[in-house]
């Protein structure tokens, strides 16, 4: 080191560097402005780091021999001590350990960057896990639902001394991991307390959550702030990607929906009896309207009905209800959309192209010989009063007529063999398998054995 010195230097500086290495000279008395100066601190750092602790930040060139060591290397700033600490000096520091410790890490989950006023900003990127859902009651969907985010935060550093404490972690151990740790665990445990309560006192549901992200994100950022105010950071900015339900609430969601679908179904087949009942019910009245003399008797399925009421009350009938399972529910569904379209289908009418012969227009026929005739006979008796007159009406009685003849041809006097295309509209017809005959007063025949069959004589005791 000696003999490098007197190498390197001029005979006033290696005296210096001698004088600074055998601690009769303080390593602050060197000006890092100076180049052959900045040159020594440079050497005598690498050479004996622990010179660094000797400084004093508050003299005169304290601070830019600091900046000047940690510049050329962050790890020199393990050699100082806490009065040494200050804000700049910090921000390098973790700038470059962050970015050392972070080779191992996806570039998509953090970034660091640095903020117009210089300070360090670390943006990452919070992810819930399975154990971290938030659970509340969804007041519009009437379930217990549990979320799962995504958002992203930028965290600036305001004061890196301070913000030590924060990790309370050795300066010499921290790293991109437990940094990233470290803010992740205060933003999972903000973040729940934050949206749970967010949900609650609005009672927003699931599906308006979406529309109150700006508010939900000011909620976040005053909280959080808060709580890193005390260790010199803040959170600069959130961004709310994603709020989703979890896998197994999309399984619940299935189930409610089949339970509210298997409920819609079953009163469609309670009310689909009740009107199938009554179209009975004024069936039989009609035909007890018609015959008054006949007796008042159960048919054989309001028999059946009148005795399984009857077991019911006294509890002694087992129902079979039929199972409703999901595919069904989904077939049904399907069945009814088919339905539909087939039934849209039928009732479209059909149109159909056919040839038919072109017939004289009998009609037109006439009126046309009847109009040149008139015209015809006007012109002649012009003749009487002037030779010259009766010959230019003729001529132009002759020629209108003549074009008019040819121009309507087809249609006055048309070929015999000539056919024209005429469309037919087929109306969609619907036959039933049992019809009644009308009488000639419009009323169905019913005969009296068919009577006695729909109402026979026995009653149920």
């Amino acid at each position: 080191m000696d003999n490098q010195i007197k190498d390197t230097f001029p005979e006033d500086i290696r005296q210096t560097c001698m004088n600074v290495l055998s601690g009769k000279q303080a390593l602050g008395s060197l000006d890092p402005e100076t180049p052959v100066d900045n040159k020594a601190i440079v050497r005598l750092i690498s050479e004996r780091p622990s010179l660094l602790a000797t400084l004093d930040k508050d003299a005169p060139n304290g601070k830019a021999i600091l900046e000047l060591a940690i510049n050329q290397s962050y790890s020199n700033f393990i050699y100082l001590t806490e009065k040494q600490y200050y804000d700049k000096i910090a921000q390098i520091y973790f700038d470059q350990r962050l970015k050392a410790t972070s080779s191992k890490w996806n570039g998509d989950a953090f970034t660091l960057r640095k903020s117009l006023d210089g300070k360090l900003v670390i943006v990452f990127n919070y992810v819930s896990h399975k154990g971290e859902e938030v659970y509340y009651f969804d007041k519009e969907l009437h379930i217990p639902a549990a979320l799962l985010s995504e958002v992203r935060f930028s965290v600036k550093l305001k004061n890196a001394c301070k913000f030590f404490d924060f990790l309370d972690i050795d300066v010499a151990s921290i790293n991109l991991p437990d940094t990233l740790e470290a803010l992740s665990d205060l933003v999972n445990t903000e973040y729940r307390h934050t949206l749970q309560n967010f949900l609650d006192e609005n009672g927003i549901g699931f599906y308006a959550l979406c529309g109150k992200y700006t508010e939900l994100k000011a909620e976040l950022c005053d909280n959080l702030n808060a709580v890193l105010a005390p260790f010199g950071a803040e959170v600069t900015n959130i961004v709310i990607q994603k709020i989703s339900f979890a896998d197994n609430m999309h399984e619940a969601i299935k189930e409610e929906y089949y339970s509210l679908q298997k409920e819609r179904i079953k009163k469609e087949m309670e009310n689909e009896l009740a009107e199938l009942s009554l179209a009975a019910y004024e069936k039989k009245a009609e035909i007890h309207s018609r015959y008054p003399d006949f007796p008042v008797t159960l048919t054989e399925a309001e028999k059946d009905f009148a005795l399984k009421r009857y077991l019911i009350r006294t509890e002694k009938y087992n129902e079979e209800k039929p199972e409703i399972d999901k595919e069904s529910v989904t077939a049904r569904q399907i069945t009814d959309y088919k339905a539909a379209a087939i039934k849209k289908k039928e009732e479209q009418p059909v149109i159909i192209e056919e040839e038919v012969p072109v017939t004289a227009d009998k009609k037109k026929f006439i009126i046309f010989i009847s109009l040149f005739a008139v015209c015809l006979l006007t012109s002649l008796f012009s003749f009487i009063g002037s030779i010259i007159s009766g010959i230019i009406l003729t001529i132009l009685t002759l020629a209108v007529f003549g074009t008019i003849f040819f121009a309507k041809k087809s249609v006055l006097l048309p070929d015999k063999n000539a056919v024209k295309k005429v469309q037919r509209v087929l109306n969609p017809t619907v036959t039933t398998a049992n019809t009644e005959t009308e009488t000639d007063s419009g009323t169905p025949e019913v005969s009296a054995e068919a009577a006695a069959a729909e109402a026979p004589s026995t009653k149920l005791e």
